[in-house]
């Protein structure tokens, strides 16, 4: 068997490890010696396999060098690395701006779709700076693929990329219950839920997660409110220190915290994070996990069905309410805005109005004429009766008059 310079000889099973192309011989014992003495001795140029010799013997050719992975890893990067360069050599129609830009011009995300560079930073940039990082997804509204690690180091610049990663951390940790911050020097802990033990890796200061004060093992821990009052007796009695102080401050702000997010929040069915509604429908959505669910029973939802069939609403009375009278105020400015100037008689003072009997609104003669249309509600009506026209029979010799001086 003749392949690319390589020699065929029987196989020898205690060579394996060590063998480059050779040749497996079937039979094996002293045919395969023989075998590899004649070899030996016929010509380097010989095309003839010296295991034919063998009366069974079958020749195979084994590579010696890397694994089956390792190959089809090379062959991995090989095929990425001429699609890359396929990539650049073309033109690509962004799918945000609609433009044909060069391939170096261009990104892609894991899915394959194509963005201009300027495109995607924009994008990147707009949501990182929002801290919307739920959104950090592929622009097609059809895919929603994550943007990878490198591609938003690649787009983003050094600022924003270390925001979005204090961000990530942040939400990540903030998704964790076990997880407190150090009073010291506010460095991430875990917190031993038995006893709300926690140990500061950075300063290792043992601290009791409820309070944040000394581990106090054995002894009933107090609460948020009760820790309140126990401070503002102390500054009663003597001046408080500036570190003093702080401490205060800080448990204040906890205390106050606590009581909100009790009182006008709601846990996420899924990663329980605290959520409030400042105003809207009561259909949620979690900004750490993604997950829509219902205001009211904290039920996880996936479309409006849920406000149809049970007893949970879409929208509260009070929020309609607020709704309609914002809509009546803004109603109210804009007509205020587009309402025509009155005009003005020979002494230059405002002509007399009338008001409209539908909207109420003043509204002006023009040129004497008594057939009117309201600016406001576009009604037509009568400038002598104040009636509503329906149509031009209303001006008659024995009623009203279409042309009058007041």
């Amino acid at each position: 068997m003749a392949g690319g310079g390589g020699s065929c000889v029987p196989w020898d099973w205690s060579g394996a490890a060590t063998a480059g192309w050779r040749g497996v011989g079937g039979s094996g014992g002293e045919g395969d010696r023989k075998g590899g003495e004649r070899q030996k001795k016929k010509s380097k140029d010989e095309a003839t396999c010296p295991c034919q010799d063998a009366p069974a013997a079958y020749c195979r050719a084994v590579p010696e060098g890397m694994s089956l992975h390792d190959d089809l890893a090379l062959l991995r990067r090989w095929s990425k690395e001429m699609d890359d360069r396929h990539f650049r050599a073309s033109l690509h129609a962004c799918a945000i701006c609609f433009s044909q830009k060069p391939g170096l011009e261009c990104v892609r995300p894991a899915c394959n779709h194509a963005f201009c560079t300027a495109c995607m930073s924009a994008f990147a940039e707009a949501l990182v700076g929002e801290g919307n990082l739920q959104a950090l997804k592929c622009p097609d509204t059809k895919c929603r693929a994550p943007l990878s690690y490198d591609l938003l180091r690649s787009l983003l610049p050094h600022e924003l990329f270390t925001r979005w990663e204090q961000l990530t951390l942040q939400r990540s940790l903030d998704a964790m219950p076990d997880v407190v911050f150090c009073p010291r020097c506010s460095q991430p802990c875990v917190e031993d839920p038995s006893d709300h033990h926690a140990l500061c890796p950075g300063c290792f200061f043992s601290f009791c997660g409820m309070c944040r004060e000394g581990f106090h093992r054995g002894k009933t821990c107090v609460t948020p409110e009760l820790a309140l009052k126990l401070m503002k007796l102390r500054q009663q009695e003597r001046t408080l220190a500036e570190e003093e102080l702080r401490k205060q401050k800080d448990l204040e702000q906890q205390v106050l915290s606590l009581k909100l997010v009790e009182e006008e929040s709601v846990p996420c069915p899924v990663c329980s994070t605290s959520i409030s509604k400042s105003e809207g429908c009561n259909k949620m959505i979690c900004p750490t996990c993604g997950t829509y669910f219902c205001y009211r029973c904290h039920e996880r939802i996936s479309g409006y069905d849920h406000f149809t069939n049970g007893t949970c609403v879409l929208f509260e009375a009070a929020e309609i309410d607020q709704w309609e009278m914002q809509m009546a105020a803004m109603g109210a400015a804009n007509n205020q805005h587009h309402r025509p100037p009155p005009p003005l008689g020979a002494d230059g003072r405002p002509l007399p109005a009338r008001r409209c009997p539908n909207c109420r609104q003043f509204n002006h003669k023009e040129a004497r004429n008594n057939d009117m249309h309201c600016w406001s509600c576009r009604t037509r009506f009568c400038g002598m009766c104040n009636q509503v026209m329906r149509n031009v029979y209303h001006f008659r010799p024995n009623g009203c008059r279409q042309h009058t001086d007041d």
